[in-house]
């Protein structure tokens, strides 16, 4: 019956996992992180760090895609933290992913991570600056949405320490502030190697995915832009063909979620 019920959730995922009651949703933007990073990730025995893992949705879908990998999941709430535990479980991966609390924000427990032991990193760190867009009520969802000045600078500082020499880092982040990105990497010694801008539609650019590595083992030249990936052929139309052959994940996304209270140990 476990099997069976491990089987089902994985064909299903990424529906039916545990979100916390007035917590952030997770959006595509997380189903695109995972595809993309999972796209060229590391092959064999290898380690994946998930910074800001929220519900454990990017690095669980890097291990459902990636079999030989491992991924420690770390978010600075206690909610998301029991929900991404319980997620493992659920899918059958509770013995290669670990989630923990960890505020990123704070250098002492930043020193905390495994020194140049990840060959993967992710991030899909909060970018919404304060003032902009709606403030929600709840604070765990504020918390995940809005950045604060040093949000940025203390994700890539503890991406920068936890990368392996040979490692990839891979984040996503809004279309519009990607030279502020990009700036921040350089200033932390590391380098994008790719970029994969994704479209809403023909016309509209809205995220950026980036593919990273420390500076001094990043090619030289210039960096790859790939044709850009659209999302929408039209809006209020569903996904393009193109985007679910990307993140079949995608297609499953809509669902409702399992959204209730999670116990927090």
């Amino acid at each position: 019956m476990r099997t069976h019920t491990v089987c089902r959730a994985r064909a299903r995922f990424p529906r039916g996992l545990v979100q916390p009651a007035g917590g952030f949703r997770f959006s595509a933007d997380a189903l695109l992180l995972a595809s993309y990073a999972a796209r060229s990730g590391p092959s064999g025995n290898s380690s994946l760090l998930d910074l800001g893992c929220g519900c454990g949705v990017v690095g669980l879908a890097c291990l459902l895609a990636l079999p030989g990998m491992t991924a420690t999941g770390v978010d600075c709430l206690p909610e998301q933290v029991a929900a991404a535990r319980e997620n493992a479980v659920l899918l059958g991966l509770a013995d290669r992913f670990a989630a923990t609390e960890k505020d990123l924000d704070s250098a002492a427990e930043r020193q905390t991570l495994a020194s140049g032991g990840y060959a993967l990193v992710v991030a899909n760190m909060p970018y919404r600056a304060p003032g902009s867009g709606r403030l929600p009520r709840e604070p765990a969802r504020r918390t995940a949405l809005f950045a604060k000045p040093s949000t940025m600078a203390a994700f890539l500082a503890a991406a920068k320490r936890a990368l392996a020499p040979e490692g990839s880092l891979a984040l996503v982040y809004p279309w519009e502030t990607r030279d502020a990105l990009l700036l921040c990497l350089e200033r932390h010694g590391l380098a994008p190697v790719e970029l994969l801008p994704v479209m809403t539609g023909r016309d509209a650019g809205s995220r950026i995915l980036v593919r990273a590595a420390h500076a001094e083992t990043a090619p030289a030249g210039n960096v790859p832009c790939s044709a850009p990936l659209l999302l929408y052929a039209k809006e209020g139309q569903g996904f393009t063909r193109e985007a679910l052959a990307f993140c079949p994940w995608l297609s499953r996304r809509a669902s409702p979620d399992r959204s209730r209270s999670v116990n927090v140990k």
